[in-house]
């Protein structure tokens, strides 16, 4: 039991961190990912230029959040470093290998600690380059922050539907399938 929570906090963490991505540059036909808007997370130089020109940044600007990124970066790595370490030694120690509980409680509680200065950091982050946009920047930022939540929504549903067809399962609050 402790071990699937473990791995399902290190799992949750890995994914949080993927899915917001973290600030770092990426070669060509790189992403930076991230939903800079929705929470705690960061994007990348192409996600900046994006935004840029639907917020219509100034070059001061672009400039300014680059800066915050370049600054934020080295210690985004060590905590996506860090994580992979975690995983990596947790995915080496067999449950049946005597230091397994002492591997697992190490790696639980870094785990926790790396979710706790991600999230800080993060958002710390985000409210430094939120203080760069102007009230109309800001407004501009919260309507693409809905319309992406809406689309993700739509997207979900979706997948939800699909897979209680393919699975025969009654869709949410409908009828039994007929026997």
């Amino acid at each position: 039991m402790k071990r699937k929570l473990v791995i399902g906090a290190v799992a949750a963490l890995a994914i949080g961190a993927l899915t917001v991505g973290f600030a770092r540059e990426h070669g060509p036909g790189g992403h930076g990912g991230g939903d800079f808007f929705g929470g705690p997370g960061m994007f990348g130089p192409q996600m900046l230029e994006r935004l840029g020109d639907k917020l219509e940044l100034s070059d001061e600007q672009k400039t300014s959040i680059r800066g915050l990124m370049d600054s934020a970066r080295p210690n985004m790595e060590q905590m996506r470093d860090a994580l992979r370490n975690n995983m990596q030694r947790l995915h080496d120690t067999a449950p049946d290998s005597p230091d397994y509980n002492a591997v697992v409680a190490s790696v639980s509680g870094e785990a926790a600690e790396l979710a706790r200065r991600f999230v800080t950091d993060s958002s710390q982050l985000r409210a430094q380059v939120w203080a760069v946009l102007t009230p109309e920047q800001r407004a501009k930022a919260q309507q693409l922050r809905d319309e992406w939540q809406a689309k993700r929504e739509e997207r979900r549903s979706k997948w939800q539907k699909r897979r209680e067809q393919r699975d025969g399962a009654p869709p949410a609050g409908g009828p039994p399938p007929a026997s």
